[in-house]
Parts: structure tokens; sequence; C-alpha cells
């Protein structure tokens, strides 16, 4: 259509790409979805119950506030408190329609066309599609085998256009979890050089330590260069609820709020009144499920220890691995695509992820199931076998 100008160019979302070969595989074999980060288990029954509760209620089908309803920014700032040992109040919270919108009105707060931002790569490929659709210039900052974003590195890709550095820990492809010096000594890059370090911490509560991901909010003046975003769709298993937070200065949370109310008027009332249950009365229950994710990353590693097939591991954490399969002739897409079609195995092509093609593909771990492990196995070094008759 000629109409069409400010999208054209931008990468198809691969989600329903892959819905689509979801239903047009025909293997006898059952289909092992790895391509989605979202947890294979429901949410917790506090939330079911709190839901039935408030569908009865009128008030749950109006708007909520445009910042959100002050009960969950507050209990969401206290979480936040007792976690980093700090203090983040009501004020400095913003809910928004899931992670993915508080990024995408953060950016759109903080830059203006022909701005730049950082962007560690591998990046998560939503993120990289919005900064293009809003005409910011992503700039690319390769991590190398450790996939660790490196400050001296990125201090040199700064420009008077830059307006931002993006982590997201742990990481989206990679899983990797960005140490808390590192984290810091980001912030300190973008304090001497007057901008924003945002910091995606979607699955921070899937890393494997208790102890705090970063100090941020412990440093002087944090909010005025510190922005953490945040989601509740995988910790409490509500990803269809929609529902995330921006975290940073009020002033600037103001700027963005605006973006909300002209995207969506406000998160839905729905999805935070399930985020409410979740940090009122699952604590305990998402502890148990970081717990088996934790577990279910261990057997993936195992699995993948004597690269069955050829696929090799080159990074894992949270929900995610990062695995490549060296030498594989055709595309990283076709690869994918033969996976699927002779395998029954769905993964991302690492093409999604990063500008190069190295036959990297994104598996998905938190959707494996039990009895999944062993079928995988064998049905990767059964693919492996089949690389010299592509």
């Amino acid at each position: 259509m000629k109409l069409i100008r400010r999208t054209l160019g931008l990468p198809v979302s691969p989600i329903d790409a892959i819905r689509e070969l979801f239903a047009e595989q025909r293997s006898a074999k059952a289909m092992i979805n790895l391509s989605e980060g979202v947890p294979a288990y429901g949410p917790p029954p506090v939330i079911t119950e709190r839901l039935q509760q408030a569908v009865r209620n009128s008030q749950t089908a109006r708007y909520a506030p445009r910042a959100g309803l002050p009960e969950l920014r507050n209990l969401f700032a206290g979480e936040l408190s007792a976690a980093y040992a700090a203090t983040v109040r009501e004020g400095e919270v913003l809910i928004t329609a899931g992670c993915n919108q508080a990024f995408c009105v953060a950016v759109s707060a903080l830059a203006a066309a022909g701005d730049e931002v950082i962007l560690p790569a591998p990046y998560y490929f939503n993120h990289e599609m919005w900064l293009r659709l809003d005409q910011l210039t992503p700039v690319l900052l390769p991590t190398g085998d450790t996939f660790i974003p490196d400050p001296v590195a990125a201090g040199k890709l700064i420009t008077p256009r830059t307006r931002a550095i993006l982590l997201v820990t742990p990481g989206n492809p990679t899983g990797v979890t960005v140490p808390p010096a590192v984290i810091r000594d980001f912030a300190m890059l973008a304090i001497r050089h007057g901008i924003a370090l945002i910091l995606d911490e979607t699955y921070r509560n899937f890393r494997p330590t208790s102890e705090p991901a970063h100090d941020l909010y412990r440093l002087p003046k944090w909010q005025e260069n510190v922005i953490t975003l945040h989601s509740f769709s995988k910790e409490y298993a509500i990803p269809g609820y929609r529902v995330g937070a921006m975290v940073g200065h009020p002033d600037l949370l103001a700027e963005a709020g605006k973006l909300v109310e002209c995207m969506v008027v406000c998160a839905p009332r729905i999805g935070q009144e399930a985020a409410i249950a979740g940090l009122r009365g699952a604590r305990e229950w998402r502890t148990r499920r970081v717990g088996e994710a934790a577990h279910r990353l261990e057997r993936f590693r195992q699995l993948l220890a004597d690269a069955p097939g050829g696929f090799r591991l080159r990074a894992s954490g949270a929900f995610f691995a990062w695995v490549q399969l060296p030498g594989w002739p055709e595309p990283a897409e076709e690869l994918v695509r033969r996976l699927a079609t002779e395998q029954a195995v769905l993964a991302l092509p690492g093409t999604l992820f990063e500008p190069i093609d190295d036959r990297h593909l994104r598996f998905s771990v938190a959707a494996l199931a039990d009895e999944q492990f062993d079928d995988l196995r064998a049905r990767l070094t059964a693919f492996g076998g089949s690389r010299t008759k592509p």
C-alpha cells in the first residue's frame, strides 16, 4: 500500500510466523515449542481467586489512574526497596502495559528523531524495532564471547547524539546476567556523560542468586540518570494481562505517562489487580517457581553438555539458552524451518537478535516439560546428522 511509510523496512515480528509454522507442522511427533519466553504453567491460585472477585466489581472495568493503581505502585515500590536495601517511592513508579511498553515510552520521552541509543548485541528484537520505528538510531555494542557488555567499549560509542544506554539483565536472548559491578560502571558512565542508563530487569527474580542485582538505587540522585524497567508477566505467569513498570524520576514518568495515555490510556486494570494479588500473596509461590526454572535450566545445560547433533550451548540463564549449530550450510531462518518440519522443535533464529548470521538459535527453556528433555536430545541428535544433506 503506497500510503505506508513509517514501518517500511522493519522486520515482521517472528511470533505469528512461528505460530503459523506450528499450525502447518505435520510431523507425527508432538511439537516441542521453545520459541516463546513464557512460563509453561498458569498463574497462582491467589491471582485467579482475586480476579474472580474483581470481575464482579464494576470498578474493575473502569479506567485506572494514568500512573497506575496506587496500591500496586506502593506495593511494588516496597518490594524494590526491600530487594535492593534502598528507598524507592511510589511516585517513582509508573505502571505500564507490560515491560515492552515501559521501554517504548522511556526512550520516546528521552530522545527525539535522529538521536542514538547504545544497544548491546545480541539484543531483544522489539527493542531494536522500536528504536527504528521511533526514528532513533540503535548503535550496536558487540559483547564478544562472554555476552557481557563492556562499559569502556560503550564509552567509545558515545556521541553528542547519544541519549541512553540499554542493558537487559538477565539477557534476552542469551540469558546472561550482568554483574553488579559492571552495571554500576555503566551507571557511572551515564552520569559522566549526562545520559540515561535504561536497565531492563524483566527476569530479575530468575537470577542464580538472591543478592541485589545492583546498588543503583543507593546512588545519590540516581533518578537523574537511571531508569529501570520491570515485568510481572514471568514472575506470576500472567503475560496476557500486560502489566509492567517503569521506575525513575517523577518528571520523566510524567512525560512517559503522556505517551501511555495516548497509547492505551492506562495499563489494563485487570492486569494490575493480578499483579497486586501476586505481590500480596504469591511470593512463596514465585520462589518455588524460580527454583523450578533453575532446575530446568541446569537439566538443559547437561543435555547440551556434549553438543548433541552439533548443537553447542553458548550462553544460558533465566528463561533462555543461546545455542549455535556451527557449520550449518543454510541460513538460520531455514535452520529453524527445517528443525520444525523435520523434528517438530520450534525455536527462534539468531538473526532476529543480531545483524549477523552465525547459525544461532534462541531456545526458551522455561517452556520445557520434564518428560521432554530426553526426547529433545534425541531430536537434536537426529537433526544434526542431516547437516550433510540439506
